[in-house]
């Protein structure tokens, strides 16, 4: 007897309410000039993943159990390297067997990974988080994306994906702005707080994805993830654009994130008093929010390559100068750098886009992905270690002067619109 089980009984887990209740909650949701809700829910989504309050002090909290900064990077090079793993198959399975089940799939993971994070104490726990929380950003990024480029192409919108996916960039770090602030003030009372509060936006994000509606998009013919994925990896390594793109995102990701995930002990080291932590990830993320914001106006004015070379050398070169101020100056000089982190993700997510089909979007942004986590756990070591050898301010320059070599490959991109 062959056992079938309907989409109602997969997310049983989910209150009866949700059911009934559906279509009303959705008329409540605003369209934004759409027809699908899908736009508001994902909207919604990013919102609250950024609302996560210990995002500020994340590595002094575990720090504060496992002591050095190399302790702390293993921990995020680990989270990196469970990304990379499962990325490019979550990307896969989400073309194969649908974006929506994907994307709550990996909602419903979230709040489970706060559990071993909240109870802390151990590199263990610390793993356990890195691994649950890796996989629920694998299942979420790359059907992310493609969700929201196929809802605007079944309205033959996806001309707007840019603006789109720039307004969807700049709600996590607005979500962000007002957690880090309201996490900070948390943290100068207890450095668990942050985290068992963070319990609630969680929560709402699954309500959210469970409210998504599949669009209609070009499915493959075949159900194999290895024949999908073999197929997707020789479109990446066939086009020069996507193989530049993937270079530049491994070192821009990788040393950008590295440096903002060990950003509190940076801050410790620099003497910057701990209440001033939240404001600080407030202002990175305001200023990231207002670049992902504007994204399309200052690239359809400079053009997308001009937009990418530019940001590309600023980011770099706050990093360095910050490394030179003290105190709060430097904090000032790492939040500059924020704008032009939000400026150019949209570009470049767009620019990867042009180049691929719908029935392997989600699996080319999962590699995408992929190599964006491998930089990271790459750099992250890096400058964990360099950091023990020298100090931490010696290391974020270095990562600073890696950083530089990425405008030289923007230069030998095609400029799409």
């Amino acid at each position: 007897m062959r056992l079938r089980i309907n989409e109602k009984e997969i997310a049983g887990a989910l209150p009866e309410y949700a059911y009934k209740y559906r279509r009303e909650i959705l008329s409540m949701l605003p369209t934004f000039g759409f027809k699908s809700r899908n736009i508001a829910l994902v909207y919604g989504g990013n919102f609250f993943h950024g609302l996560f309050f210990f995002w500020p002090i994340f590595a002094l909290y575990v720090q504060h159990s496992l002591f050095t900064p190399a302790n702390v990077a293993l921990v995020i090079a680990v989270q990196s390297i469970v990304i990379a793993l499962t990325q490019v198959p979550a990307g896969a399975f989400a073309d194969l067997f649908g974006r929506r089940k994907t994307l709550l799939l990996g909602s419903i993971l979230w709040p489970v990974s706060l559990v071993p994070l909240y109870i802390g104490g151990s590199i263990e726990m610390f793993f356990a988080y890195a691994i649950l929380s890796a996989i629920a950003s694998s299942l979420g990024s790359g059907a992310g994306s493609a969700i929201l480029f196929d809802t605007l192409k079944e309205e033959k919108k996806e001309k707007q994906y840019k603006k789109v996916s720039g307004i969807t960039s700049a709600l996590w770090p607005l979500g962000a702005v007002i957690g880090s602030i309201i996490g900070g003030h948390m943290a100068a009372e207890s450095l668990t707080l942050p985290v068992f509060a963070s319990f609630l936006p969680a929560g709402v994000c699954v309500i959210l994805m469970f409210l998504l509606k599949e669009p209609k998009y070009a499915k493959a013919k075949h159900s194999s993830v290895k024949l999908h994925l073999s197929e997707s990896l020789k479109l990446v390594y066939t086009n020069r654009q996507i193989l530049i793109l993937i270079g530049a995102m491994f070192v821009l990701w990788g040393v950008g994130e590295a440096t903002y995930n060990l950003g509190s002990i940076y801050f410790d080291f620099k003497q910057v008093t701990i209440l001033f932590f939240g404001y600080i990830a407030a202002a990175s993320f305001a200023l990231s929010s207002l670049g992902s914001f504007f994204s399309h106006e200052v690239s359809e004015k400079f053009g997308n390559k001009n937009t990418l070379i530019i940001s590309s050398v600023a980011s770099p070169l706050l990093l360095i100068f910050s490394t030179i101020l003290p105190g709060l100056f430097s904090a000032f000089a790492i939040v500059l750098s924020s704008l032009f982190f939000g400026l150019r993700n949209p570009v470049l997510n767009h620019m990867l886009n042009l180049e691929v089909a719908s029935d392997k979007r989600a699996t080319l942004n999962s590699i995408f992905s992929l190599v964006s986590n491998a930089g990271l756990a790459f750099f992250a070591i890096l400058i964990g270690y360099a950091a023990n050898i020298f100090d931490i301010n010696a290391a974020f320059a270095i990562g600073g002067i890696v950083m530089l070599s990425v405008p030289i490959l923007f230069i030998f991109l095609t400029n799409r619109n």
